[in-house]
């Protein structure tokens, strides 16, 4: 290894450790503290413009010492700071020795969190058209700005004023997507819509109604086809119109 390779390393360890640094002097340690300042604090702007509920729940030296952790020991792969978030909800959830003085439910609010900002910046392979029928189209397919998730925890309920929930034995399921305004939205759904969702996204097609039904009877042999068929009518009319589902070519 190159002396100047070495003299890099050194560097960017003492940025992202700034108490481990190994300075000569102090004029030495006074302008590395410059840049540990300038480097760290843009990680902290960044963290909290992109998890307002979290570091908004955290006390302010809790959320000091997660974006400390993050910055000294998770190995970012991209150097895009829009991608700075998904790279922390990585950390949360590959790190739980770190995590063991916070919520248990972090990993997932950071998930939740991310998810919305990374919705209001997708961007589609095509023009998503939002279906202006008033029946349902012949096939229908999950619109690339709407994405599926499910957690433990009501994650949309969380904030300074609820911040100790009880884990659900019962997952909750969100799609959260792009409205027609281009704004971001969510909606909590059931299981069976869930599912209804899950499998229009895997199928990697637009499927047609009787498609979903035959999919869904096999999933829910407990109600008929007939109640399958109703309410699934119904959902994706829902859907739809929200633009949670576009039409099918």
């Amino acid at each position: 290894m190159t002396a100047f390779r070495t003299i890099q390393q050194q560097f960017t360890h003492g940025i992202r450790n700034p108490d481990s640094a190994d300075t000569v002097d102090a004029d030495e340690a006074r302008r590395l503290g410059v840049y540990q300042s300038l480097f760290f604090n843009n990680i902290m702007n960044f963290l909290q413009s992109g998890f307002p509920v979290i570091f908004g729940i955290l006390t302010n030296a809790q959320g000091i010492a997660l974006a400390r952790e993050f910055f000294a020991r998770h190995s970012c792969r991209s150097p895009y700071f829009a991608q700075i978030s998904q790279e922390f909800v990585e950390f949360l959830s590959t790190s739980p020795a770190c995590l063991a003085d916070y919520p248990p439910w972090l990993p997932e609010l950071a998930h939740y969190e991310w998810l919305e900002l990374d919705v209001s910046i997708r961007r589609a392979a095509f023009e998503v058209e939002f279906w202006e029928g008033n029946d349902l189209p012949g096939q229908c397919c999950v619109s690339p700005l709407a994405t599926l998730a499910s957690y433990t925890y009501p994650v949309h309920l969380l904030g300074p004023d609820f911040r100790s929930p009880e884990a659900s034995e019962n997952r909750y399921y969100y799609v959260v997507y792009r409205d027609r305004e281009d704004e971001v939205a969510f909606t909590v759904v059931n299981p069976l819509t869930a599912m209804l969702v899950n499998m229009i996204e895997q199928a990697g097609e637009a499927l047609s109604l009787s498609d979903i039904v035959s999919g869904l009877c096999g999933q829910a042999p407990s109600l008929s086809p007939e109640q399958i068929e109703s309410g699934a009518r119904q959902t994706l009319s829902d859907m739809l119109k929200s633009g949670i589902l576009i039409a099918g070519d």
